[in-house]
């Protein structure tokens, strides 16, 4: 039932101590998959709960920039230049902004940095299933996604496969009801 959008504003006006106007509420829009980590993370103390969200969400910064670093590497950049980039990774404003926001999208670039290392080391199964993680992002993973069909047909399987599975996961944790409810939060 994360989906429900009025146990949405139930429990969010009970965080913020006040009636929410109608439509006021921020639905849950995480894809279904996410729910098994959220469930982990997530408690009733909210500032704590975010806290933990933002320590998993910058780890998984480190890791992308960990198998950026590593790319750059097999592609013969010196270290010099490849440490000045990790650190230019963490120094960059959007991904401030996406940890101040609790956003997600530590996971679009973990799957785009697998993404593109599989793609230029030809290990195309691991690059479709980097790909896959950037389904978080649906209109993004589409856009990628498209050209693997053309021109890397494996990347692309390894994407259908992996992105299938996840699919899978998300419908069933949340069931029937739940993606008729999750469609819904997606057409808002």
């Amino acid at each position: 039932q994360v989906y429900d959008l009025e146990k949405q504003q139930d429990i969010e006006e009970e965080q913020v101590g006040f009636k929410l106007a109608q439509g006021q509420v921020l639905p849950f829009n995480h894809l279904p998959f996410l729910i098994p980590i959220l469930k982990v993370v997530m408690t009733g103390d909210y500032i704590l709960s975010f806290y933990r969200w933002n320590l998993i969400m910058i780890l998984l910064y480190g890791l992308g920039i960990g198998v950026c670093s590593w790319t750059l590497h097999q592609s013969g950049i010196d270290r010099k230049s490849i440490l000045l980039s990790a650190i230019g990774g963490f120094l960059f404003l959007p991904l401030f902004f996406s940890l101040m926001n609790g956003q997600d999208n530590a996971l679009v670039f973990l799957g785009t940095s697998i993404w593109v290392f599989g793609l230029l080391s030809k290990k195309d199964m691991l690059a479709g299933i980097g790909l896959s993680l950037t389904t978080v992002r649906p209109h993004i993973a589409l856009v990628l996604a498209i050209p693997m069909l053309i021109r890397h047909r494996r990347v692309f399987l390894g994407f259908f496969l992996s992105g299938g599975l996840l699919t899978l996961i998300g419908l069933m944790l949340i069931g029937w009801n739940g993606t008729r409810e999750f469609v819904h939060v997606l057409l808002i």
